[in-house]
């Protein structure tokens, strides 16, 4: 692997192809920090749309800092995984009160900030200070073990990807890390991705192990998915006029302090399920039924957990809701 020609290359195809996203040449740390936390676990196209409409309400660091948490939770939707919007408003907070609302410049002090890994840490470093450390996310850490032939599941070999993607960045991008890392990411994104790389339009297809021994396709190994866990809600839709019934999650856990419907965790049949949903609503919330067969049903996926949903409408018969419940419009 000629670590400086294949970067070279690689840079060059990058200037060429670059996407038009909304953070292309960012180098504010707070910026690139919002985006590339919203690219977590988010399509681009996604986050992009949403990017936008987050800077203008919180447009740095402060603003972010200062604002209620449930106004953060709100310009978050659409981008799933709300804990990275609370851990983002908790990092702000943090770096207001113990940097001055600037970024720390060193991973060490930037991974003691919730939801900041070393992902999130060295794309700031490289893109918003100029520091030669590759930010190793899914893109990068599948190219890398494709152009080095990297054997072995891919969870094992965190360190030596870093390692490696340290070596290729130095030999050929040490003023440009941040371009670099882009690079990958869309070369990732782009052509060499998870199923049949595109390896006819690969820029450094000359250099890539993996393609050299054949092996595109089945690097990088990955792990076996544990199959989700199953689990089955009857969902009580309890109105009162034109309001309805909510709850808030406690602070700490799954879907932590988020707002939802009252629930019956029940076994699979739709006996249990209504009796479930009808024994919630009437000795709990003092609510009869607005009809009598379920109104919708659906289900929610989930990293480690699939939810199926089925849903039942009541009538609540008066307003004095009572925490952790919350009549809204």
């Amino acid at each position: 692997m000629d670590e400086k020609k294949s970067g070279e290359v690689l840079l060059q195809w990058h200037e060429r192809t670059e996407r038009a996203l909304p953070w292309r040449g960012e180098t504010n740390a707070y910026r690139i920090w919002v985006s590339e936390t919203m690219l977590q676990q988010t399509r681009a196209s996604v986050a992009a749309e949403r990017y936008g409409a987050f800077l203008r309400a919180f447009p740095d660091i402060r603003a972010l800092a200062e604002a209620d948490e449930q106004q953060v939770l709100a310009l978050w939707q659409g981008l799933g995984y709300y804990a990275r919007a609370r851990n983002m408003h908790r990092a702000a907070k943090q770096i207001c009160r113990e940097y001055a609302g600037v970024f720390p410049q060193s991973e060490q002090e930037l991974r003691k900030l919730p939801g900041v890994g070393a992902y999130t840490a060295c794309a700031v470093l490289s893109m918003a200070y100029g520091q030669p450390v590759a930010a190793i996310d899914a893109n990068l850490a599948r190219v890398i073990s494709r152009a080095y032939a990297l054997h072995g599941f891919l969870e094992n070999n965190k360190s030596r990807l870093e390692e490696l993607g340290c070596k290729w960045l130095r030999a050929c991008a040490m003023d440009r890390p941040g371009d670099f890392n882009r690079a990958l990411m869309g070369l990732g994104a782009l052509v060499c991705i998870a199923k049949k790389p595109n390896c006819e339009a690969c820029p450094i297809a000359l250099w890539c192990e993996a393609l050299q021994q054949g092996e595109q396709e089945v690097l990088p190994e990955k792990m076996p998915k544990k199959q989700r866990k199953e689990e089955w809600h009857a969902l009580v839709i309890a109105v009162f006029g034109k309001k309805v019934l909510l709850r808030q999650r406690p602070e700490k856990g799954m879907l932590a302090s988020l707002w939802e419907f009252p629930h019956y965790a029940f076994a699979e049949d739709a006996l249990s399920a209504s009796a479930g949903a009808q024994g919630l609503a009437e000795d709990r919330l003092q609510a009869v039924p607005a009809q009598d067969e379920e109104i919708g049903r659906s289900d929610f996926a989930f990293t480690h957990r699939l939810w199926h949903l089925r849903a039942w409408q009541y009538r609540l018969q008066n307003d004095n809701a009572q925490s952790p419940y919350l009549l809204a419009d």
